[in-house]
């Protein structure tokens, strides 16, 4: 029995808007070489994700699994800015000595004796 290529594709591709006063700094955090490796490969998703690419077609260039592919694209869909491409913060304990302190320990810190 044989079947098409097309019968075996899945859900056909749904692109994402992706507005073009983004589209630059979008382009330019995808290659950049000093970013977090995980922010590059999330640029990168939503990139192929706009151009019309389905999750099957975006995941295996980029190296990630399909999962991780929807998951991108569903936060990106609840939340379009680039800043969404940042890890979200987790919980944890409140830091107990403020900022401006630390940020004078730090200060005194790299400063000359």
């Amino acid at each position: 029995m044989l079947e098409c290529c097309l019968c075996m594709r899945g859900p056909d591709a749904r692109p994402i808007f992706l507005p073009l006063s983004e589209r630059p700094r979008l382009e330019a955090l995808a290659s950049q070489q000093q970013a977090p490796f995980e922010v590059v490969r999330r640029a990168r998703i939503v990139q192929l994700l706009a151009g019309g690419k389905g999750p099957a077609e975006v995941a295996r260039p980029v190296g990630c699994s399909e999962r991780n592919v929807y998951k991108w694209r569903a936060r990106r869909e609840g939340h379009p800015a680039i800043e969404s491409l940042q890890n979200a913060d987790r919980p944890g304990r409140p830091a107990t000595v403020p900022m401006s302190t630390r940020c004078r320990t730090v200060q005194l810190a790299c400063d000359r004796p």
